[in-house]
């Protein structure tokens, strides 16, 4: 419904009118005694076209915009009583009110009715809401229209009817009846909560029922992250690169990461290209290195690197209303994996420019888009045998943890783009056992107030920094001290727990050691053999 005020002129004379269209036919309205010159009309202002100029203007546009108002509570009415709202039939209506002007008109609509037509308007707009958006609207429309046929929910036929038990009675539906758990049931209650802010806006009913939401359990999940070797066995997945023939076995997909403009007579433009596997690589080992959000990562510039403190300096998007400053570290060593990426994206680029490419359209990449790449990277046969860790998942019905009974979840199946934030706390936590300098880095906001007092731990911001080098992460021959074995198997242990060195580095150490021990077991334990007689 779309009715909006336009001045009409006659004769020299200015008459205001209201107007819409219906089934392809203008109609206009005549609204109350409201007078107005031209010079004081303004009708690009759709809510208060009389100008200030006019010494009533707040008068009169409040006039008009109460007038408009009622106008399409009657124009719903009809619609609702399936009349035709034509002017013959909102005259007729007004007319046979008690009193002379237009009363307060007020309908309680029934919920069912309303939840099928904004359900209908979500589903049949293909161009304004994305495919996954529309099935989930038509599934979860369809669940609330059983709960409100359902013992649970039968009491709830109108607005009015909608109260601070209408969420945990659809909570305690979801749990016995459905069996779903707190996460399925928040995403059914955000839907709604959708629904009710539209149905609000389109004015069928007046009260902000979208704070009635109950308190749900979180989920108990093992935290999905990498450790350094799963993190290294990404980084090391050259054949997703474009300058790898191996590629065109995943994708075909290029992107454009930089165009260079070439000197000389002919000039013209150079493209330097990369795979959509490429980026997705690179974008998610640099949340791995830096500990930021998709949605600060796709944000980044050039311009955010501080080459005096050799750190990214990002307002977190997410947390920005803190108005917090995250300083995240960079090393200066070649082997760097930070370095290397910020580099490869930046090289070529304008202060103002984006680290990461866009799409052909300039828009971001999308997280689903990535998710989706990055799962099947982890799922080809070269990945999925180094990043097959498992872990159980659970689940929380109500107030029960429940173990999913599939079993166990491998980590090239849960991974996310998510993972690489908690890649890097956990590594960081490790590396410090410092949860504030970490939380400053990451930018989290527990404890927000006091953490902004804390003072950087020059020792901790450089085990940050450097605790990306490859060399770091890599074996190295003089990790075998020349000491006695045991002792030297113990300090070994004692630094994996501390996550100065990796499983795989504790594994190929000790594994060097106890080939060193064996030749002098075997020979202490090799004795005479009796020549028999013949």
């Amino acid at each position: 419904m779309n009715l909006n005020y336009y001045l009409l002129k006659v004769n020299g004379y200015s008459y205001i009118r209201l107007r819409y269209f219906y089934d392809g036919k203008r109609i206009d309205l005549t609204p109350p005694d409201v007078s107005v010159i031209e010079d004081h009309w303004d009708k690009e202002n759709k809510e208060n076209p009389i100008r200030k100029t006019d010494k009533d203007y707040l008068k009169k546009n409040r006039k008009l915009r109460e007038h408009k108002e009622r106008f399409e509570d009657v124009i719903k009415i009809l619609k609702f009583r399936n009349i035709e709202p034509t002017k013959d039939n909102i005259l007729f209506f007004i007319k046979t009110q008690e009193n002379e002007h237009l009363p307060e008109i007020k309908i309680n609509y029934p919920l069912i009715e309303i939840l099928e037509k904004w359900r209908d308007q979500i589903t049949n707009n293909i161009a304004g809401k994305s495919l996954s958006y529309r099935k989930t609207v038509k599934s979860v429309t369809g669940f609330y229209i059983k709960f409100f046929q359902s013992e649970f929910g039968f009491k709830y036929k109108n607005f009015d009817d909608i109260n601070r038990t209408f969420f945990d009675d659809y909570f305690n539906y979801c749990v016995k009846e459905l069996k779903y758990t707190n996460d399925t049931i928040k995403k059914h209650i955000y839907t709604f909560k959708t629904f009710l802010r539209w149905s609000l806006d389109e004015k069928y009913h007046n009260t902000n029922v979208t704070n009635y939401v109950p308190k749900m359990r979180k989920e108990l999940n093992e935290n999905v992250y990498l450790n350094e070797d799963e993190v290294l066995a990404i980084w090391n997945f050259k054949d997703c690169e474009y300058t790898n023939p191996e590629h065109k076995k995943y994708t075909t997909e290029y992107i454009v990461n930089v165009r260079d403009k070439i000197s000389g007579k002919r000039g013209g433009i150079r493209e330097k290209l990369i795979t959509n596997w490429e980026l997705t690589r690179d974008m998610f080992i640099f949340s791995c290195t830096t500990g930021l959000r998709y949605s600060d990562v796709v944000k980044v510039t050039v311009a955010d690197y501080d080459f005096y403190q050799q750190s990214l300096q990002i307002i977190p998007q997410k947390t920005n209303k803190g108005g917090i400053v995250v300083r995240i570290p960079m090393s200066d060593e070649s082997d760097n994996i930070l370095k290397i990426i910020w580099e490869k994206y930046s090289s070529g680029k304008s202060s103002t420019s984006y680290l990461f490419p866009k799409t052909k359209f300039d828009n971001d990449y999308p997280n689903q888009k990535l998710n989706k790449i990055l799962k099947d990277m982890c799922k080809t046969p070269i990945l999925s045998k180094q990043l097959n860790r498992t872990f159980i998942k659970n689940y929380v019905k109500g107030e029960e943890v429940v173990t999913d009974i599939s079993g166990r979840k491998y980590l090239y199946e849960e991974i996310s783009f998510h993972s690489g934030r908690r890649t890097f706390a956990t590594r960081a936590m490790k590396i410090t056992n410092n949860p504030e300098q970490v939380k400053k880095i990451t930018g989290h906001l527990s404890d927000r107030i006091f953490n902004r007092y804390v003072g950087a731990n020059k020792e901790d911001v450089k085990k940050i920094k450097n605790m990306w080098d490859e060399s770091k992460l890599k074996v190295k021959e003089e990790e075998v001290k020349k000491t006695d074995e045991d002792k030297t198997i113990e300090l070994l242990n004692i630094r994996r727990s501390n996550g100065e060195i990796t499983n795989q580095q504790f594994l190929t150490i000790v594994t060097q050691l106890l080939k060193k021990r064996k030749p002098k077991n075997e020979k202490s334990k090799k004795k005479s053999i009796p020549k028999k007689k013949l």
